[in-house]
């Protein structure tokens, strides 16, 4: 019975830092960096500045609920044979002619996700809905920051196909939990 428990214990915080993309602290530091550059017309007050910058977490958090949601947060480009061949299919639907829906899903559909959420976003700011506008900005910045971590973009994520199993969280959380001040 202690044996159970203390696998399970082990596989249940192990899955936890490979869920969670750059880690709270790093997509935290991402959503601040981002909101100093919004510009003053935009009238954003600090108080809602820092509230999108603590949300910018809300997507990793959804994924437990949200089977929807973990594709959004990735996209493994190198997957299609094209790529190899230095061309980028940009279109969502020409991927899903070519490769099937479930494959592109299963492959990562961040950029669109990004871009969704983006024109969600200049919707909510059209439609003066400042709750939208929060949940958009905060998702986007979330989003946006796992576009910019590079094993986001690639089969090999966790380096689980060259012997360098586990370096997906060492790099993303680790490394900026221990090294960013």
């Amino acid at each position: 019975m202690k044996k159970i428990f203390s696998i399970s214990l082990f596989i249940l915080l192990t899955s936890s830092l490979v869920i969670y993309g750059w880690g709270d602290k790093g997509h935290k530091t991402i959503a601040a960096f981002a909101m100093k550059y919004i510009p003053a017309e935009m009238k954003f007050s600090d108080s809602f500045k820092s509230a999108i910058t603590e949300h910018a977490v809300d997507p990793d958090n959804r994924k437990k609920d949200d089977k929807t949601e973990g594709p959004k947060h990735f996209i493994d480009i190198d997957y299609y044979k094209e790529f190899t061949n230095g061309i980028v299919i940009t279109s969502r639907d020409s991927l899903n002619k070519l490769y099937g829906e479930s494959v592109v899903t299963k492959e990562g559909i961040l950029p669109w996700a990004t871009e969704e959420t983006f024109s969600k976003l200049v919707n909510a700011f059209k439609e003066k809905n400042k709750d939208n506008v929060f949940l958009y900005a905060s998702d986007l910045a979330h989003y946006v920051g796992d576009g910019h971590q590079p094993l986001h973009a690639t089969v090999n994520y966790n380096g689980q196909l060259t012997s360098q199993k586990g370096v997906h969280s060492r790099y993303e959380i680790d490394m900026v939990d221990n090294y960013y001040t």
